[in-house]
């Protein structure tokens, strides 16, 4: 296998792990699974990653090998993306996008790791540190997100608590909810009566005694400092007036606090914490209000539209627009499990070849009821015209109803955040489908014959006198099934019923898209062919004969009067109509199982 695809295939996996691991809520169980992929892949004995202390020193902090008491190590290389040492068969990767040097990746075992190009390890490197930093930023996302959420819930309680020990008890409660590893103190004066359960130092002892402390205080800036294997941080609790007091944070070695933790304990320490939580908030709805805008202008449009062709090539052009998509399509599931393809959908989802990637994306979104964010789908399929998918489930009262499906030529051509977009615009969207579906199908019940499934009477009336002003000809056939009393006599109306749904299922079979059938009445059904020439209705008129006696059971036959009309004289409905009956009358006297026209009404009269 070339160095390339080696790497290639390390990226799938890890791109899958990805995939099922977008909320890390603990980074350090998300490297350890990480690692162990990599272990795998390259069969090494094992893996530690040592994060930076200071200088040279630092600390395990994962490792795929026992779980042991977190040591300390002196790490002293040429600082290269890696570092070999066959002799000891352990290997040193460092990222060298990063001066300070802040994690180091020990591989241990490396037989098959030996022989490859300098340009193979700077990329086996990058790999691996752009996976830790993808963890991280992941994890700092999600800690974020449920901290400030806090945040803004305590600064809530701070600015209408009137009670300066219960702004101090709120603020003691968010810290040892977001930071249970850690150990702090609030350094207060004994102005307050505070429950025992909160961690306090006298603050004129510290004061005396701590010059950070002291600095904080005055400065009303955050401190920080290193001493006997641990991070000290002072953060001022300060309002508009002065500052009050402050919090001691205090933190071992393998657990160090991030530029985030720092900003977040700031953020709660001071009084004017709302409106700092409130302009974090901002910062990170400005990030949003595109999709956002996108979503609310869609909502709105597709309401309005509540034709289903209308709302799915609105929302098809919505999505490849915005996700750049080569294709994409909407795929509705019935009640029997039967797929069809929604109007608007791109060309290709009407060829063979889309077949298997819709199937591959019913079959997990039936089973999982959950969408697919792909970015390499020859993982998963050998060969594939598109490999990057996107797919979200329509689902309505817990059902799925189907699914949204957007492709990409390019692997890992979608982003993560065009998935949650993409959630979101159908998530808003079903119920609108759904209305839309519902009313096209209560439509469809007005114009349609309910046993035959055929039109109605009404609506082939009204085609026809539409189609005597817009077009130049039409055809009109009236079929009448013969016998067919004897056939209720019998076997009953039942099967009587089932031998006009037969001969109506013909009917649909040997005509064009375009072309009406509708039941006329009783065992009388009728076709119009608009556009159509005499001789081509003649056509059609004979075939239904001939399959008819061919493909019903219990058998039966029609027997059919053609009328015909064309700009080139005077015609009505009406007229038409009447001609066809007086046709088919004539075939029916004359052995039944046959077609009359109405140019034999002159030959028999």
């Amino acid at each position: 296998m070339s160095e390339l695809s080696i790497l290639m295939r390390l990226k799938g996996l890890l791109f899958d792990y990805f995939a099922s691991n977008q909320k890390v809520n603990d980074f350090y169980k998300f490297v350890d699974l990480f690692l162990k992929i990599v272990q795998k892949e390259f069969d090494l004995n094992q893996i530690h990653v040592w994060k930076r202390v200071s200088g040279d020193l630092y600390i395990l902090q994962n490792t795929t090998g026992p779980q042991i008491n977190r040591s300390s190590t002196i790490i002293r290389f040429e600082r290269k993306s890696l570092v070999m040492m066959p002799a000891e068969n352990k290997a040193y990767l460092f990222n060298e996008r990063d001066s300070e040097c802040p994690a180091v990746i020990e591989l241990q075992g490396i037989d098959r790791l030996l022989g490859h190009s300098d340009r193979w390890y700077e990329q086996l490197s990058q790999i691996c540190f752009t996976v830790m930093d993808y963890g991280w930023n992941q994890y700092i996302q999600y800690s974020q997100k449920h901290r400030f959420k806090n945040l803004f819930s305590v600064t809530e309680k701070l600015h209408s608590s009137m009670d300066k020990e219960e702004v101090l008890y709120n603020l003691h409660e968010i810290f040892s909810s977001t930071f249970p590893d850690l150990s702090y103190n609030f350094l207060l004066s004994h102005d307050y009566n505070l429950h025992k359960s909160i961690p306090v130092k006298d603050l004129e002892q510290e004061l005396n005694t701590n010059e950070e402390a002291m600095i904080a205080f005055l400065s009303g800036k955050v401190q920080r400092k290193y001493a006997n294997e641990k991070n000290y941080a002072y953060f001022p609790i300060s309002g508009m007036q002065g500052v009050y007091g402050i919090i001691q944070m205090v933190s071992e070695d393998h657990f160090l606090l991030n530029d985030s933790d720092y900003m977040f304990i700031e953020l709660a320490s001071k009084a004017g914490g709302k409106a700092l939580e409130n302009a974090k908030l901002y910062e990170q709805s400005k990030r949003l209000i595109n999709d956002l805008q996108l979503i609310n202008d869609t909502s709105q449009k597709i309401n309005k539209d509540l034709r289903i062709s209308d709302t799915m090539e609105y929302m098809i052009s919505q999505m490849i627009q915005s996700f750049s998509a080569d294709e994409a399509a909407f795929i509705y599931l019935n009640d029997e499990g039967d797929v069809s393809l929604l109007p608007g959908s791109t060309p290709f989802f009407e060829d063979r070849a889309s077949k298997m990637y819709i199937q591959f994306v019913l079959k997990r979104i039936v089973n999982e009821r959950e969408g697919l964010f792909i970015g390499n789908l020859m993982n998963y399929v050998k060969k594939c015209k598109f490999q990057s998918l996107m797919a979200v489930p329509m689902i309505e009262s817990e059902n799925v109803k189907g699914f949204a499906i957007v492709l990409r030529k390019e692997s890992y051509a979608f982003t993560f955040d065009m998935y949650k977009l993409m959630q979101s615009l159908i998530y808003h969207s079903t119920l609108a489908f759904i209305n839309s579906m519902l009313r096209e199908e209560l439509e469809n019940l007005v114009i349609t014959d309910q046993l035959t499934k055929l039109y109605s009477r009404k609506y082939l009336d009204e085609s026809i006198q539409t189609s005597m002003k817009r077009d130049s000809r039409g055809v009109f056939i009236l079929v009448d099934i013969d016998n067919f009393k004897r056939i209720n006599d019998s076997y009953g109306h039942q099967v009587g019923d089932e031998v006009i749904c037969q001969v109506a299922r013909i009917i649909k079979t040997n005509i064009r898209e375009g072309d009406i059938g509708a039941r006329w009445g009783g065992e009388e059904l009728a076709v119009y062919l608009p556009k159509a020439d005499f001789d081509a209705g003649l056509l059609v008129a004979n075939r239904l004969v001939s399959s008819v006696k061919k493909q019903t059971n219990p058998n039966a036959t029609i027997s059919c009067g053609v009328s015909y009309w064309d700009v080139q004289k005077e015609d009505t409905a009406k007229q038409l109509f009447k001609r066809a009956d007086a046709a088919l009358y004539l075939a029916k006297n004359n052995g039944k199982n046959r077609v009359y026209t109405e140019a034999d009404l002159s030959q028999s009269s």
